[in-house]
């Protein structure tokens, strides 16, 4: 018997990293870049203003993630908590900082608007979250003995279906709350799934680190619409994403509807 759990894999910072990885910056930029791919674009003979001050932003923004995940793990002081909210606040300004530089150069009325940047970016993403994963996966699945599948991607993650023999589902559903389930088959799962993970990892390119953000064992997407989905976690929780039950431009009684349909499923 196989057991089909699926992986949702999430890109860290996919785009800014992008900028950073492929040194992106208007002034970087070859003669002719619409006759090279879009890897090609940019010289690699010293870092670009917009690359380095991409660079800055979120090594930055990195180091007060780790504080804030620090300060998690610990019984918290009131100065602490003070410190946490402060710490919160400046992580979002410095992503809307990242973010609002990559919508700088892809705004045409915008003084730093480069459309051969913008339409590199957007082209590294998606040869990367299309082509290349998929050709990674299709390797690392003749490389071990259960398989994994990409069956669906949006703007920085994908989910991926992992077929693993003798694993039964029975343990991961139903009533059984997390804390039930078998050790030893969530280890196993968590390795085969970690071991895919690293396997992308040592595959791509500098700075683009791919997280686990979480498992399901039953999953819905909305065909024609990025990041629409529920799906029932290892803890039994209905996570719903982008479908109308959580739109707030919907009635509370659409929302309700929607949700308890999606939780029966």
């Amino acid at each position: 018997d196989e057991a089909l759990f699926v992986a949702i894999l999430d890109f860290r910072s996919l785009y800014p990293n992008i900028v950073r990885t492929h040194n992106i910056s208007g002034e970087m930029m070859v003669k002719n870049p619409e006759n090279v791919s879009a890897e090609e674009r940019f010289r690699k003979d010293q870092r670009g203003a917009l690359s380095e001050l991409m660079n800055r932003i979120l090594q930055q923004r990195y180091q007060i993630l780790a504080k804030l995940k620090d300060l998690e793990e610990i019984q918290k002081s009131e100065t602490e908590i003070k410190q946490g909210d402060i710490l919160k606040r400046v992580q979002r300004s410095l992503k809307l900082m990242a973010n609002s530089l990559l919508g700088a150069s892809n705004y045409p009325r915008g003084r730093f608007y480069s459309g051969v940047m913008a339409n590199s970016i957007t082209a590294i993403a998606r040869d990367l979250l299309s082509d290349r994963l998929q050709k990674w996966t299709d390797e690392f699945s003749s490389k071990h003995h259960y398989k994994a599948e990409i069956r669906y991607g949006d703007t920085d993650s994908i989910f991926v279906e992992f077929m693993i023999p003798n694993l039964d589902p029975t343990l991961f559903q139903d009533n059984t709350s997390s804390t039930q389930i078998s050790k030893q088959a969530y280890n196993r799962l968590l390795k085969a799934i970690e071991e895919y993970r690293n396997f992308l990892l040592q595959k791509l390119p500098e700075f683009l680190e791919l997280q686990l953000e979480d498992i399901a064992l039953r999953i819905i997407l909305k065909k024609g619409r990025k990041k629409a989905y529920a799906y029932l976690s290892l803890s039994n929780e209905v996570v719903i994403k982008g479908f109308e039950a959580v739109r707030s431009d919907w009635s509370p009684l659409a929302r309700k509807t929607q949700k308890n349909l999606l939780e029966t499923l």
